[in-house]
């Protein structure tokens, strides 16, 4: 309407006037808008976060809701792949599922580019995550990462969950979702713990893959100068200090102890031989009921 009246006779009284309506309506908006800023700004941040997931891949970050996505990608890979993964999410329903995140050399059949892998439950199940351009790829792996099953984004698993009306696990599984980070720093790792007499080394003609057959399942174990991969995961053989062993045990050593020696197998060779053979056996780090297993070589 101001635009039209510039152009009438009364043109100078009108622009005076004008410019007094202009300065007193933007005084007034100013005044509104500081009154009304508290709620407004409140939902901002809620539209803010929407637009930002529909606009933008946004790049995976495990502080965010770290429970949530390991529930969304357990759920996803045993609705989408069954067999381990199905028993891993049957077996965790009343517990939570408990995801360990170990480093990536511990499995050596998983690049070690990924640098980290979360392992959950029993059943050799783990996957690792991997920006891939804007994308952050998931990998999904069963037998220690010995056989990987596929691969896919955050997203698309939601998105999956959601089309086939499995949305509702989310919510059921992810409260009770238990997050361990069993990552060794490289500090700890120099560390000399108490009680290691140092590295086991497996005599020559030991070392290589060895065959069992249990539970109607092929278990391969590969034996090298100092260390065992067993399904995937790998073991550090290390000999204990027996004046030590006899009065610690395991439970009372630190998180750090524990964390540190977690994938050490506590190694010894049998005084004398049994049946003529010469027997190495094999326990958990300060494993103090069991027999642990025996490894010997005959023909």
């Amino acid at each position: 309407m101001l635009g039209k009246l510039k152009k009438s006779k009364i043109l100078q009284f009108l622009a005076f006037l004008s410019l007094v309506l202009l300065l007193l309506s933007a005084c007034s908006q100013q005044t509104q808008t500081k009154s009304g800023s508290a709620p407004k700004i409140e939902k901002l941040k809620l539209s803010e976060s929407n637009s930002k997931t529909k606009s933008a891949p946004r790049k995976f970050d495990s502080n965010i809701n770290p429970k949530r996505t390991a529930t969304v990608i357990a759920v996803y890979a045993a609705k989408k792949y069954g067999d381990d993964w199905q028993k891993t999410l049957a077996d965790e329903k009343e517990n939570g599922i408990g995801v360990a995140v170990k480093n990536s050399e511990y499995f050596p059949h998983v690049p070690s580019s990924f640098g980290v892998v979360y392992q959950i439950g029993d059943h050799e199940v783990l996957y690792t995550l991997k920006q891939v351009g804007h994308d952050n790829v998931v990998y999904l792996y069963t037998n220690n990462g010995m056989k990987e099953l596929g691969q896919a984004t955050f997203r698309t698993m939601s998105q999956y969950l959601k089309e086939n009306g499995w949305q509702y696990l989310i919510s059921e599984y992810a409260h009770k979702t238990k997050i361990f980070d069993l990552r060794i720093s490289p500090k700890l790792m120099s560390q000399k713990m108490q009680g290691d007499a140092g590295a086991f080394i497996m005599p020559f003609v030991m070392r290589g893959n060895w065959y069992s057959y249990f539970n109607k399942r092929m278990n391969t174990t590969t034996i090298g100068p100092n260390y065992t991969i067993e399904n995937g995961e790998k073991y550090e053989l290390h000999r204990i200090d027996d004046r030590f062993f006899e009065h610690k045990t395991y439970g009372e050593m630190s998180k750090n102890y524990q964390i540190r020696t977690e994938n050490w197998e506590m190694t010894g060779e049998l005084s004398r031989k049994i049946h003529g053979i010469r027997w190495i056996n094999f326990r958990a780090w300060m494993q103090g009921a069991g027999d642990g297993i025996y490894y010997g070589l005959h023909s």
